[in-house]
């Protein structure tokens, strides 16, 4: 079991923040770039040693990633978004490992499927009052590959408490999203990025060109790991 911090492989344009005057004539732009690959990360994983030297790895977890906001000012009326981001990987790997004293340096490759989840909830505030509309972003399957480095010291012969640097590697594609409206849903789809759309009706939309999102980051990691047998 270990638990650490990720911070995010590169960067991409989330957002604006932009205040308008009273005659909607624009007098600040700032683009807003984030990462949905950095924030907290917690896993466990069970590994199976062949020899004193190699073995099989399986491990998952649950990423809490960073949160980011964007916001459009204009007179009497300002709308705010917020994004929050959270995926669940699956990783299939092997691991390497030495013995030196009480100190065990390790190394493993993981490739593995994640699934990701992105809600953004978006806040118009006027004279009048606050209106909300969330957004629920579904993805399909992605696919990427974990790797680590790092060491167990061991405390006992069953026990010992590791520490490591955690490179991920991992992209998936929206497959939809809801957008929730005063009890109204909204979803849209979707599809191939050639061919017709289907006929939209009141509450599905489709659309082309699905966004490929990344969520790869470097994190370091701290947790304590049991020998079973």
């Amino acid at each position: 079991m270990d638990g650490g911090y990720g911070l995010g492989v590169g960067t991409a344009l989330v957002g604006d923040n932009t205040t308008l005057d009273q005659n909607y004539t624009q007098t600040q732009y700032d683009e807003v770039y984030a990462s949905r690959g950095k924030g907290l990360k917690l896993g466990g994983e069970v590994v199976y040693f062949f020899n004193d030297n190699m073995g099989i790895m399986v491990a998952s977890g649950y990423s809490m990633l960073g949160k980011y906001s964007t916001e459009r000012k204009q007179t009497g009326d300002t709308t705010q978004w917020t994004t929050t981001s959270s995926y669940l990987p699956i990783n299939l790997g092997l691991k390497f490992k030495a013995k030196m004293g009480i100190v065990e340096p390790y190394l493993y490759v993981a490739p593995g499927m994640y699934f990701p989840k992105q809600i953004n909830t978006a806040i118009d505030r006027t004279g009048l009052g606050a209106d909300t509309v969330k957004t629920t972003y579904s993805y399909a399957l992605g696919w990427g590959v974990s790797s680590g480095i790092g060491a167990v010291i061991r405390v006992s012969e069953q026990v010992g408490i590791k520490l490591e640097i955690t490179p991920t590697y991992a992209f998936a594609k929206q497959s939809q999203y809801v957008a929730e409206h005063k009890g109204q849903k909204i979803t849209t789809i979707f599809k191939g990025d050639t061919g017709q759309l289907p006929v939209a009706t009141s509450d599905t939309q489709y659309q082309h060109d699905a966004p490929r999102d990344s969520y790869s980051s470097v994190a370091v990691r701290a947790g304590v790991c049991f020998k079973i047998f």
